[in-house]
């Protein structure tokens, strides 16, 4: 039964009966499964009502149960709340209890007291002073107010004038490091940077307030991010390897978003190619890496929102459509956002400079049309891969196919692409005069479907016989390209096809 309370506190799952730990099948020789649903009902508090499945097999029969997620946090009969981590079912702490009960039912547990955490005897008063001149330079009349009046405005204290109680929002923006430490131990940040996965040159862990927790982490990132420079015409361009506003915004959204109802900390992992920043817990319901750009579902929303008028983070979007940015107008890729059931991985990586990319974005925003955001995605995917559709774009830039249209005609009247074909079936492709800007070859490049075709035609009626790769080499496109413009010539009956996938032939029609 402790099983299935592990798995309910842990967002649900399954388990197989009759299935040994190596995944052979034993089956279940006694059953009774309307006694095994009483059983977990009367078992766990509140109660939890699963769903049994009976599966025969050749060597007996497997009961799939599956264990709901619910709106509480379960405990056994006796009163011991577990949660499954990893392989293990773990006993929950108060404050485990209680950030994930809040978790479920979708209350702040950033606005909740913190422990018994006090103004001022728990503040750090170079975190206030570090916070205040945020505050200053974005609200000069609500700097001037006294640091308890400041704390009062921000939401951060709960309680009468004599029992003046921080809240986790405080804890984690001011609080004392002996403070996080004993309130909030899931505060815990830790920094690691590598050459390699298994080859570590400098570790640190930090219990902090935010600013100060900043303040280091820079400091850290700073001593190993080296910087290429560029001149464009008289301007210096400087592109790190990491740029600051991005790792910022990442450590800060993961501090900000991360489930605290979880054991665990926020890592940071620094290797030469690529920085990782990974918290505990999942997307909240409703968020993935596909609409990450789009959907925003707040997490701690007190502490998002003190830090979004602080001016800490974007409080739009929380700044990922910033990070974004950022790094498409450095020539690099976007960050990718990896989560699993129990943490979320942001990975900023380093790339090579691309010098024609970063040159063509900042000559475009000295215009009066500079690019956007879902411009820079599509031109960066098309210098890679040369063609796209209204599908991809709408994958791409994370909206409706008919929103990716508009964004792929603004793009095409604008002179940026060329548009082979008409309606969705169309296929977009840089112009002449951005391809040369951002540095792809001309060679090869065909403007029309039609042209491609004639070619795989032309050398069809000298050599007989075109494969996948010659078809690439004659026409100066991809593996992927090749395979979707034969495969739509033999669908139009303009050439056949023998032989299967790597040894196919295509041939003109008999």
């Amino acid at each position: 039964m402790q099983v299935v309370i592990c798995l309910a506190n842990a967002g649900g799952g399954t388990i197989l009966l009759g299935v040994e730990d190596r995944g052979q099948i034993s089956g279940c020789r006694t059953y009774d499964v309307p006694e095994l649903l009483t059983g977990v009902y009367r078992a766990s508090e509140p109660p939890i009502t699963v769903d049994v499945q009976e599966v025969p097999t050749p060597h007996g029969t497997v009961l799939v149960v599956n264990v709901p997620r619910t709106p509480f946090v379960h405990a056994t009969a006796g009163g011991v709340f577990l949660r499954r981590v990893g392989k293990q079912c773990l006993p929950m702490s108060p404050a485990d209890i209680l950030a994930s009960q809040s978790e479920r039912s979708g209350l702040d547990y950033s606005a909740l007291p913190l422990g018994q955490a006090h103004f001022a005897d728990d503040v750090d008063p170079e975190a206030l002073r570090l916070l205040r001149r945020e505050i200053q330079l974005r609200s000069p009349s609500l700097g001037q107010l006294s640091d308890r009046d400041l704390l009062r405005n921000l939401r951060l204290l709960v309680g009468d004038e004599e029992s003046c109680r921080l809240t986790v929002a405080a804890g984690l923006l001011l609080g004392k490091p002996e403070t996080l430490l004993r309130d909030l131990p899931q505060a815990e940040v830790t920094y690691f940077r590598q050459r390699t996965e298994t080859s570590m040159v400098l570790s640190e862990r930090h219990y902090l307030p935010l600013p100060l927790l900043l303040q280091r982490l820079e400091e850290l990132i700073a001593a190993d991010n080296e910087v290429h420079s560029f001149l464009l015409g008289m301007q210096r361009i400087d592109v790190p390897t990491f740029p600051k506003s991005v790792y910022r915004e990442a450590i800060l959204n993961a501090v900000t978003h991360r489930n605290y109802g979880l054991p665990g900390n926020v890592v940071i992992r620094h290797f030469p190619d690529r920085l990782e920043v990974m918290s505990p817990g999942a997307f909240p319901v409703g968020v993935s890496p596909n609409n990450i750009l789009r959907q925003v579902v707040p997490r701690n929303r007190l502490l998002a929102d003190v830090l979004g008028r602080v001016g800490y983070v974007e409080r739009a979007g929380y700044g990922v459509d910033m990070m974004y940015e950022q790094m498409l107008r450095l020539g690099k890729e976007p960050p990718w956002f990896i989560p699993d059931e129990s943490s979320v991985r942001v990975v900023i990586r380093n790339g090579t400079l691309d010098e024609p990319f970063v040159a063509f974005v900042q000559r475009r925003l000295r215009t009066s049309s500079p690019p956007t955001l879902e411009q820079m995605l599509i031109l960066g995917y098309l210098k890679r891969h040369l063609e796209l559709d209204w599908a991809k774009a709408a994958d791409l830039v994370q909206r409706s196919e008919e929103e990716a249209g508009e964004v792929l005609s603004t793009m095409v009247r604008d002179g940026l692409l060329d548009r082979v074909g008409v309606g969705r079936s169309a296929l977009y492709q840089l112009a002449m005069e951005t391809a040369e800007m951002l540095g792809v070859s001309s060679l090869g490049r065909l403007r029309t479907l039609a042209d491609r075709e004639a070619r795989v035609l032309a050398y069809l009626r000298e050599r007989g016989k075109i494969t996948n790769q010659e078809c690439q080499q004659v026409c100066g496109i991809s593996p992927s390209q090749a395979f979707k413009l034969l495969a739509r010539m033999v669908a139009t009956g303009k050439v056949r096809a023998e032989g299967r996938k790597r040894g196919r032939l295509y041939m003109l029609p008999e």
